[in-house]
């Protein structure tokens, strides 16, 4: 199964630490943490928690086919990328390469 993670952070939910499905999840006020998609939808929809980032990759896992303007959160550096459709990922603020 594949999957995206989410950055959320509790905002200012008094439901945390939340258990979703028998996984624990807990954040320090001011801080995030990345979970899995089905999750962090639950936390975000559910329990009041704020989605900071979706559709979240670690740099070693980004898609190897993206469309040209494809947009990803990359979890390693902690920025939006987005794609040239030619394999190559540029910083969506600057366009410096990533």
């Amino acid at each position: 199964m594949t999957y995206s993670t989410w950055r959320i952070a509790p905002g200012q939910t008094k439901v945390n630490p939340a258990t979703i499905r028998g996984r624990r999840y807990s954040c320090a006020a001011g801080s995030f943490i990345d979970i899995p998609d089905f999750d962090a939808e639950v936390l975000v929809s559910g329990y009041g928690w704020v989605a900071l980032a979706r559709n979240g990759h670690p740099t070693a896992e980004r898609p190897l086919h993206a469309l040209s303007s494809q947009r990803i959160f990359d979890s390693t550096l902690g920025v939006e990328i987005v794609s040239d459709g030619a394999g190559n990922w540029l910083h969506s603020g600057t366009g410096v390469a990533v």
